[in-house]
C-alpha cells in the first residue's frame, strides 16, 4: 500500500494536526518495515526539522488509489543514502486507517495562480483559476503542451478575504482532466487539478474562502429579490 516516492505529512503525536502546521517529507526507501524519509521540512520556516529518536508522530499520505491513509509512527534512527534520511517505523498495511474523503464546496473564482513543474519540463507561468474548492481547482492552461492528464504540478495562489487579510497557498496537485470551451470563436483549454499534497491549515483557509464567496453570492441574490 505505502510506496517509495509517497509524500508524507507528519504531525507530532501530541499535536495530531491541530496545534501547529505539520511537516512535509517524502519516502525515499522502505526496508524491513522501516521507512527512510527525507528530513521533514517545517512549512513555517522552510527549513528541515530536527526530530529526536523516539519522537512519536502521526503520518498521512495519498495512496495510489487516491484515498488518504494515516498511521502512527516513530523515529527509530538516522542514515545517509546520498543525502541524510530519518528512519521511521511502519506498522504495516493492515494497520493503516483510511480517511473518508470529503466532498468540498466548489465556487467560481478568478484568481492569479503561479504554476511550476518540479521536474522543470516547462517554464513556470502565471494564469487564472476558473473555480476553487478544498479538494482542488481548475485553471486556464494557455495550451501548455506539458500539462496533461496525470501530470503533477505545483501551484501558488493568494486568497483575498473580505477582512483585507491574505492567505498564501502552496500545494502540489494532479491534473485529473483536460477540457475545452469556446469563447468568442477562440478555443480555451482548461485543466482540473486535485490537491495531492497540501497543508491542512491551507486547505481549511480555502474552505473558508469558498464559504465566504458562497455567502456573498447568496447576499447578492437576496438584494436582487428585495429591490
Amino acid at each position: 500500500m505505502i510506496y517509495v516516492g509517497a509524500k508524507l505529512t507528519l504531525a507530532l503525536a501530541q499535536d495530531d494536526f491541530r496545534d501547529r502546521q505539520p511537516f512535509t517529507t517524502e519516502i525515499v526507501d522502505i526496508h524491513d518495515q522501516t521507512l527512510h524519509i527525507e528530513y521533514p521540512v517545517n512549512p513555517e520556516t522552510g527549513k528541515p526539522e530536527f526530530l529526536f529518536t523516539g519522537t512519536e508522530c502521526i503520518a498521512k499520505f495519498l495512496g495510489k488509489d487516491e484515498a488518504v491513509y494515516t498511521f502512527r509512527t516513530e523515529v527509530t534512527g538516522r542514515g545517509n543514502e546520498q543525502a541524510p534520511v530519518l528512519h521511521m517505523s511502519y506498522p504495516g498495511d493492515d494497520q493503516l486507517m483510511k480517511i473518508q474523503r470529503r466532498k468540498f464546496l466548489r465556487v467560481p473564482a478568478e484568481l492569479d495562480v503561479s504554476v511550476r513543474d518540479s521536474h522543470q519540463t516547462f517554464s513556470p507561468f502565471t494564469t487564472k483559476t476558473v473555480d476553487l474548492s478544498g479538494g482542488g481547482l481548475a485553471i486556464e492552461t494557455g495550451h501548455t503542451p506539458f500539462i496533461q492528464k496525470g501530470s503533477i504540478i505545483h501551484v501558488w495562489l493568494v486568497l483575498p478575504f473580505k477582512s483585507n487579510e491574505y492567505h498564501y497557498i502552496n500545494a502540489r496537485a494532479k491534473v485529473v482532466r483536460i477540457f475545452y470551451d469556446t469563447d468568442e470563436n477562440e478555443t480555451v483549454e482548461y485543466a482540473s487539478l486535485q490537491f495531492t499534497d497540501i497543508i491542512e491549515q491551507d486547505q481549511q483557509e480555502i474552505i473558508r474562502y469558498c464559504f465566504e464567496k458562497q455567502l456573498e453570492k447568496r447576499g447578492r441574490k437576496y438584494n436582487i429579490r428585495n429591490n
